[in-house]
């Protein structure tokens, strides 16, 4: 038991204190840390097997449920967890950023401006009159 715990120490303290230069290194390195918790399995088998029916303190390898009901994962379930994370983001497609097209066109246009603000000065005007007329 305590062997796995200092595997599972030395590969957390690896993965997170290394600095990855591109992503080929840093999946060569999840791939390593794939096989190393593949490797573990035999362990806990066998850890679990050593394990005396009423141990002072028990491991739960498997699933179990306690006194409330609640179900938690055992150190198997946990391991398995990890190892679909690992091989999830060693498959993980990058994705490309987006490249964003330049408009073709200037929105703020001063010539306009001033046709919009003449053109709603003559509306105004024109609805006065026929106000006027009725």
């Amino acid at each position: 038991m305590r062997q796995i715990f200092i595997i599972l120490m030395v590969l957390t303290t690896t993965y997170c204190s290394t600095s990855f230069a591109d992503s080929e290194q840093m999946k060569q390195t999840l791939a390593q840390i794939a096989e190393q918790l593949e490797a573990i399995r035999p362990l806990i088998n066998q850890a679990q097997q050593e394990q005396s029916a009423n141990p002072r303190v028990k491991i739960h390898f498997n699933r179990w449920i306690d006194a409330n009901g609640v179900t938690h994962a055992g150190l198997s379930d946990d391991i398995k967890s990890i190892q679909h994370a690992v091989i999830a983001a060693i498959n993980k497609t990058p994705v490309d950023p987006r490249t964003i097209k330049p408009l073709n066109s200037d929105f703020v246009d001063s010539s306009n401006t001033q046709n919009v603000t003449s053109g709603t000065n003559q509306i105004s005007q024109d609805s006065t009159t026929n106000l006027a007329d009725d």
